[in-house]
């Protein structure tokens, strides 16, 4: 069973990811701890800073989808501590039921996040074992995801990794390998990479004009910015769009609408984040 080619990410502001999860019963309790602590890190680096969506698959003898596509970081951290450690690794199922919850958005580049702490050695539905048989299976799969356009990376975890199965899951070129203690730094390090350069602007109206009462604060939504030279509009959360750059100097204007006046700017995640003078941070 030859693996597929797989896909490059095309170049988007947000992605849609599926996280799958490994809770076989190689995996302790505290290393499913470090393991989940990770990945929740991991949907921060995207979250709210991004327009991306993630789903949570869990697997270990069977697999169940834990969360559906959602932008909502609350709900997919919950989904993700929900796994407990025991079973099998099935990675067929795995990579099953994370490709069902494709496709929410047919516009954004799809991702699978698939992490294992060893080899697959169960298969099916109907149940099939040997590791033979099984990577065999979970290849199947894979490439069925690949052949629909979605990229997927392997994360494997600890010291009991067989590479080779790993780039036959996905391909040489993104297969990530870590320890459960270093997990949390690398997998931000991967988020990081995927991401890139991103600007998001976000309104808030004050009703009052003082900002140290905030039961009266709302965003604003339906205003106008320019954003590096990208016309874009706030939702009804009061954020824009990111709007993905390369690395350096850009501008973000605001159309104000009558009536209202400017009270305060600032800006967070550059280099320099400078500070708000008269209408201007630079």
């Amino acid at each position: 069973n030859q693996p597929a080619h797989n896909p490059i990410l095309s170049q988007s502001c947000g992605l849609d990811i599926a996280l799958v999860i490994d809770s076989s019963g190689s995996i302790d309790g505290l290393e499913l701890a470090q393991m989940k602590a990770a990945f929740a890190g991991f949907v921060n680096v995207f979250l709210p800073m991004t327009p991306t969506q993630f789903s949570v698959t869990d697997y270990d003898f069977n697999a169940t989808v834990l969360q559906a596509f959602t932008g909502n970081a609350s709900s997919i951290i919950s989904a993700i501590n929900l796994p407990t450690s025991g079973g099998n690794t099935n990675w067929q199922q795995g990579l099953l039921q994370a490709q069902s919850t494709f496709d929410p958005r047919a516009n954004n580049p799809n991702l699978v996040i698939f992490s294992s702490d060893g080899n697959a050695n169960i298969a099916g539905p109907p149940l099939v074992y040997g590791e033979a048989a099984a990577l065999d299976a979970a290849i199947t799969v894979a490439n069925s995801i690949k052949n629909a356009g979605t990229r997927i990376i392997a994360l494997g975890i600890g010291d009991d990794l067989d590479i080779a199965n790993l780039e036959k899951i996905s391909s040489a070129d993104a297969v990530y390998t870590s320890n459960f203690a270093t997990l949390a730094a690398d997998m931000a390090a991967m988020a990081t990479e995927l991401r890139g350069g991103t600007i998001t602007a976000r309104k808030i109206i004050d009703q009052d004009g003082d900002l140290q009462t905030a039961s009266d604060q709302a965003p604003g939504a339906g205003w106008n910015f320019n954003v590096a030279g990208s016309p874009q509009t706030t939702d009804p959360a009061g954020y824009t769009q990111a709007v993905k750059v390369d690395a350096g100097t850009y501008d973000v204007g605001e159309s104000l609408d009558q009536d209202y006046s400017l009270i305060n700017a600032s800006c967070q995640g550059a280099n320099n984040n400078g500070s708000l003078s008269q209408t201007t941070i630079s």
